[in-house]
C-alpha cells in the first residue's frame, strides 16, 4: 500500500514549546562567502521568507535582487531583478522584504528605493514585474488570511493596510506623526499580524515592538530606552510571534534573538547575544527572519542567512491511550546523502501496562498492542507533498527527495495496511502514521505423540497475594526442572496425535517475564510448564467447539543458561476465561532480555524481540538531539 500525500498549503504559526532549547550555533543555508553579487554570495540580505519546501526567498537589498536559496545547495538562484541597479519593471532598487502570494503563485517585493511594491509572477518565463503599489518609500511586508497586503512606511512613521482586489489603503498602526507616545510610532521597519489581524510593529528607534489591535495600543517587549539589559532592544527588526503570543524578535545592535512571552516584563536570549562577530554562536546585526518552526535569520553584514532551530521534546500522548511502550532512535545520514530521520514506535493497546509489570494480577484481557504508532520527525519538511510513505504487513518505508529524507523500519508486529492511516502535523513537523496490528491466529501442525514430561505428585502451594479482585484466584503451578537435552527428547518423539500451537502475547518486566497465552476453555489439570532456565516448554488441552479436546504446544528458547529461576512454585499461572497469564521469575532483576525464539518445537522456530515495561524505559535516558 501506498500513501501519497498531496495536501494544500495551509498558514500555519507553530505553538513552540516554551521549554524548547534553541541551539547556539547556527548552520549558514545562504551566502557566507563574504559580500558580493555571485550566485554563493549575499551583499546585505534583508527581508527573507521561507517557503513550504524549505526553500528561502531573500531580499538581497544591495545586489538589487531576489535571491532563491535551497537548503543544501550551495549557490542561490536569482528570480527577480538581478540587471542592476535601476527603476525599469525588470530591475529592482535595495529591495527590504519579500513573500509569495499563494493566489496567484507570485513575489512581492518592497522595492524600496524605487518607492514601490512589485508583483513578480514566479511562472517560467517571467522576466520583468508590475507594480503593485506606487508612491511608498516602504521597508517591511505582511501578509494576512484575507489576502490583504500590511506595508511598513517608516519615513511617515505608520503602517499601512493594502486590500490588493480594491486598490484602498488604510492606515492600521502610527500615523500620529514620529514620536514615542503609545498612538506614534518612529521608523517602523517589519511587521507581523497574527489571525486576529493585531498588527505587531518593531519601532525601531524607539527600540521597542509595538501591538496594535482594535482600540488597544501597548508596547510588548522592550520600550526601556536603548540597551542591552533583557529589558531593553537595541534597533530591533524581523519579529515573528507564535499561538501562545509568544514573541520572537531580531535584537539587531545587540546581535541576538530575543524571545518575550506574552505578558512578560523581560525577554531572553535565544540565539547570539555573545558579541558581534562571524561566529557560528554570533550574529552580526540581524534583520528579518521568517518561522516555519525553524528561524532562518538574514545576518546582515555577515552578508549570510543562519538557520537556528530548537529542539523539541516529544509530546506525550492523551491520557485516554494505552501506551505500552516505545522505541526512539536517533537521527543519522544513509549511504545516498539521505537523512535517516528520528522516529518513535508507540505501541498503543487496551490494557495498563502496571496489569504485569507491578503486580500479579488475575486477568490480562492482551499483551499484544492493538496499533503501532509511528512518530517521523521531518523538522525541514512544511508540508508533506513531497513525501511517499509505503506501509507493507512488516515494513514502512518513507522517501522525499526535497528535502533528502530516506527511512527503510521493520516493524515488531505485522500490520493490516488496509485499516492504516497517515496524517501530517504541520506544527509540529511530524508525519503520524497509525498501523493496525494483526492478531495472531493458532496453526495446526504434527507434533509429538507420547509427551515425556516429568509428572509431580506436589501438593500446589497456596496462592501468590494478588491485587484484589472478584476474579478467579490465581494458582501457583509447581515448576518442573529438566535438563535441555531431555526437553528436546520430549519434543523428538513420532507424532500420532494433532497438535495446536499457541497464539501468544508476551511483556517483560524487571522480575518477571509475562506471558499470555491466548487459549479458552483450558483444563487447568492439562498444563505442564518444563524449565531448565532457558528453555520452557508449555503443553495444555482445552474444550473446542462440539466438546473436542485440543492439545495445545509452545517452544520457547532463551539465548542465555539460567534466565528464570528453575526452584519448586518459582512461576506463578493465572487462568482466565479467555487466556492463561505465566509469569516467568528472572534469576536477577539486572537481566534484561532482548529476544528469543518460539515455536511449537525447536524445528519451527522464530525470533521474537523484547522490550523493556514502560515504567523501566521512563527511567531510562532517552537519545538527545545534537547540538548545534
Amino acid at each position: 500500500m501506498t500513501i501519497r500525500f498531496h495536501l494544500a498549503f495551509v498558514v500555519a504559526i507553530p505553538n513552540i514549546p516554551v521549554n524548547a532549547r534553541w541551539r547556539q550555533n547556527g548552520i549558514t543555508v545562504a551566502g557566507g562567502h563574504g559580500r558580493g553579487d555571485a550566485t554563493n554570495q549575499l551583499y546585505w540580505p534583508a527581508g527573507l521568507f521561507v517557503d513550504d519546501d524549505q526553500t528561502i526567498i531573500i531580499a538581497d537589498s544591495w545586489n538589487h535582487r531576489v535571491v532563491r536559496w535551497k537548503i543544501g545547495d550551495a549557490n542561490g538562484q536569482v528570480i527577480a531583478g538581478g540587471h542592476g541597479k535601476g527603476n525599469r519593471l525588470d530591475q529592482l532598487n535595495q529591495p527590504t522584504d519579500v513573500l509569495i502570494d499563494k493566489e496567484t503563485d507570485s513575489l512581492i517585493i518592497c522595492d524600496r528605493d524605487n518607492i514601490r511594491v512589485v508583483r513578480w509572477s514566479r511562472r517560467r518565463g517571467t522576466t520583468q514585474g508590475e507594480i503593485l503599489v506606487d508612491n511608498i518609500q516602504g521597508w517591511g511586508l505582511t501578509m494576512d488570511d484575507q489576502r490583504c497586503l500590511y506595508i511598513s512606511d517608516p519615513g511617515n512613521h505608520k503602517v499601512k493596510r493594502h486590500q490588493i482586489e480594491k486598490n484602498d489603503d488604510i492606515v492600521v498602526a502610527g500615523g500620529n506623526g514620529q514620536g514615542a507616545n503609545v498612538n506614534q510610532l518612529n521608523d517602523p521597519l517589519y511587521i507581523f499580524v497574527d489571525r486576529q489581524q493585531a498588527v505587531y510593529v518593531s519601532d525601531n528607534e524607539n527600540h521597542r515592538v509595538m501591538k496594535w489591535s482594535k482600540g488597544a495600543k501597548e508596547i510588548v517587549a522592550g520600550g526601556q530606552g536603548k540597551g542591552n539589559a533583557l529589558t531593553q532592544l537595541s534597533c530591533p527588526h524581523g519579529l515573528f510571534v507564535d499561538m501562545l503570543g509568544t514573541l520572537y524578535v531580531a535584537d539587531s545592535l545587540n546581535h541576538r534573538v530575543m524571545r518575550w512571552p506574552k505578558g512578560a516584563k523581560e525577554g531572553t536570549v535565544i540565539v547570539g547575544g555573545n558579541g558581534l562577530g562571524e561566529g557560528a554562536n554570533q550574529l552580526n546585526k540581524p534583520m528579518g527572519f521568517d518561522d516555519i518552526i525553524e528561524k532562518a535569520i538574514s545576518n546582515a553584514q555577515n552578508h549570510k542567512v543562519v538557520l537556528s532551530s530548537h529542539n523539541r521534546a516529544v509530546n506525550p500522548p492523551p491520557p485516554s491511550t494505552n501506551i505500552n511502550s516505545s522505541e526512539t532512535m536517533k537521527p543519522c545520514t544513509d549511504e545516498n546523502g539521505f537523512t535517516i530521520p528520528t522516529y518513535r514506535i508507540i505501541h498503543r493497546g487496551e490494557f495498563d501496562m502496571q496489569d504485569c509489570t507491578n503486580s500479579l494480577v488475575p486477568q490480562v484481557r492482551s499483551m499484544r498492542p492493538k496499533e503501532l504508532i509511528v512518530e517521523i520527525d521531518l523538522p525541514l519538511c512544511a508540508s508533506s507533498s513531497n513525501v511517499d510513505l509505503d506501509v507493507c504487513e512488516r515494513s514502512l518505508k518513507l522517501h522525499c527527495n526535497s528535502p533528502k529524507y530516506s527511512l527503510d523500519l521493520h516493524l515488531p508486529y505485522p500490520v493490516r495496511e488496509s485499516d492504516s492511516h497517515a496524517r501530517f502535523d504541520k506544527k509540529q513537523r511530524k508525519l503520524l502514521v497509525t498501523l493496525a496490528v494483526i492478531k495472531e491466529t493458532p496453526s495446526i501442525i504434527e507434533v509429538d505423540t507420547n509427551i515425556d514430561m516429568k509428572e509431580t505428585n506436589e501438593e500446589p502451594t497456596e496462592t501468590i497475594p494478588t491485587t484484589t479482585t472478584n476474579e478467579e484466584p490465581t494458582e501457583t503451578i509447581p515448576t518442573t526442572t529438566a535438563t535441555t537435552n531431555e526437553l528436546a527428547e520430549s519434543i523428538a518423539k513420532p507424532a500420532n496425535i494433532t497438535s495446536l500451537s499457541i497464539p501468544f502475547d508476551y511483556k517483560q518486566g524487571l522480575a518477571h517475564l509475562a506471558i499470555v497465552l491466548y487459549v479458552k476453555n483450558v483444563d487447568k489439570t492439562s498444563l505442564k510448564l518444563e524449565n531448565d532456565g532457558q528453555h520452557i516448554t508449555i503443553q495444555l488441552s482445552s474444550l473446542g467447539s462440539g466438546f473436542y479436546p485440543l492439545h495445545h504446544q509452545l517452544f520457547l528458547d532463551f539465548d542465555e543458561p539460567m534466565v528464570f529461576d528453575t526452584t519448586e512454585n518459582s512461576s506463578t499461572i493465572t487462568f482466565n476465561d479467555d487466556n492463561v497469564l505465566i509469569l516467568l521469575k528472572k534469576t536477577s532483576n539486572d537481566k534484561q532480555l532482548t529476544q528469543f525464539s518460539s515455536g511449537i518445537n525447536q524445528e519451527d522456530m522464530k525470533v521474537k524481540s523484547l522490550l523493556l515495561s514502560l515504567d523501566h524505559v521512563l527511567q531510562l535516558p532517552l537519545p538527545s538531539k545534537e547540538k548545534g
